[in-house]
């Protein structure tokens, strides 16, 4: 059997028939990193992509063997634009779904003409985003239970700045979005 780094990942843009699989991604990923139940519960409505969500904004899925294992998705109402989901399997991290699928996410926000795109990061995911080429700018107040005082990064890729190629290594798929 192949590696999970060894399967071909083919990102494609979501459907909107996909939102109970990225809502299970995205709970998988999250219960990951072992928070607290009373702090995931609290958190439930954030998992919950739906269809709607899928039709209004940017959504990008990494698959393999024709199964998703990750997606982004790009709010592009917010300025600059902005990661509001990147989620990947477990099993299928650090094999550089994630970083494909950041690279998608600038490549599209290039492509219409944006100089930034940002993200509000996990505090977990920090060192991903900086790795892919993000800087902080910023922190935001993300109180928890037992966490007063916990914030979340806020991160962003100046486009402007550094060639897309620079940003996040990786080969990128063929698909267009």
């Amino acid at each position: 059997m192949k590696q999970a780094s060894d399967r071909e990942v083919v990102l494609a843009p979501a459907a909107a028939s996909d939102a109970a699989a990225l809502s299970a991604i995205a709970r998988t990923a999250k219960t990951h990193w072992g928070y607290p139940d009373a702090w995931m519960r609290k958190w439930s409505d954030q998992f919950g992509i739906t269809q709607e969500f899928l039709t209004q904004h940017w959504v990008c899925v990494a698959e393999v063997d024709q199964q998703a294992v990750g997606f982004v998705a790009v709010d592009e109402t917010f300025s600059p634009p902005e990661i509001v989901h990147l989620w990947i399997l477990p099993e299928h991290q650090r094999s550089g779904v994630g970083r494909r699928l950041v690279q998608a996410a600038i490549d599209v926000v290039h492509l219409r003409g944006k100089t930034t795109l940002a993200v509000e990061s996990d505090p977990n995911a920090e060192g991903f985003y900086l790795a892919c080429g993000a800087t902080r700018v910023g922190t935001v107040p993300a109180p928890m239970d037992g966490a007063p005082s916990r914030v979340l990064p806020r991160l962003q890729f100046d486009l402007h700045v550094k060639a897309r190629h620079e940003l996040c290594s990786g080969a990128r798929s063929s698909k267009k979005f």
